[in-house]
């Protein structure tokens, strides 16, 4: 067993939080399952990526206007490659101040005004409409999600990994099964019950209204 690319704990945060729960640890093959068993509740519950991961050569279909929303939920990663291409042809890209100045940009990283430290969509000088001669003219690669993962996302799967630990290790769990929706795992359990009601409210508010 190994942590999965979504895992949002490591083994040794695991372990340090486990320490404190009654009863000898688990070995660490055992760890890294519960690791990413509460990772992926915490995905499905959120309905997106929460850890930071490349996403590479996505096709995306036109959109008329000048903001074009990566598929996965913000921050984009303005510390990791970023590229976009519209109708075949290469944009220059800003994400930073180390890129100079925007108004040479043919595409701008840009947040919302609501949330000015988190990066969310691309500002397009000639809007996205491409030619028309694709469904889908726009090819965009970049890094997305959170890195590191903040303090409280990682403080709901560790109390959904204390949750999936005791019903194992009491052997009561419920066995019944769903995919997860972000990753396509199949899982098993009460997903309503094993996610804990505190951990459930801080992660309501990382959580996407499926489109």
């Amino acid at each position: 067993m190994t942590l999965q690319a979504n895992a949002l704990v490591t083994v040794d945060q695991a372990r340090a939080f486990m320490k404190w729960l009654d009863g000898a640890p688990p070995d660490d093959a055992t760890v890294e399952d519960l690791v990413n068993r509460a990772s992926d509740f915490a995905e499905w519950w959120t309905n997106r990526p929460l850890r930071a991961r490349t996403f590479s050569n996505l096709r995306l279909a036109a959109q008329c206007g000048p903001k074009l929303r990566p598929p996965t939920p913000p921050p984009i990663d303005t510390s990791q490659p970023l590229t976009v291409s519209l109708d075949g042809r290469a944009l220059l890209v800003w994400k930073t101040e180390a890129d100079g100045d925007p108004a040479l940009a043919e595409a701008v990283v840009m947040p919302d005004p609501d949330a000015p430290g988190l990066p969310s969509y691309l500002w397009g000088r000639y809007n996205w409409c491409g030619a028309g001669l694709s469904p889908l003219p726009i090819q965009l690669s970049y890094t997305g999600g959170f890195a590191p993962v903040p303090g409280q996302v990682r403080d709901a799967v560790l109390m959904t990994l204390e949750t999936l630990w005791r019903l194992q290790d009491s052997h009561v769990a419920d066995i019944s099964s769903y995919t997860n929706p972000v990753t396509g795992a199949t899982q098993f359990g009460d997903a309503f019950s094993l996610i804990p009601m505190q951990a459930k409210q801080v992660l309501d508010s990382y959580r996407v209204t499926p489109v």
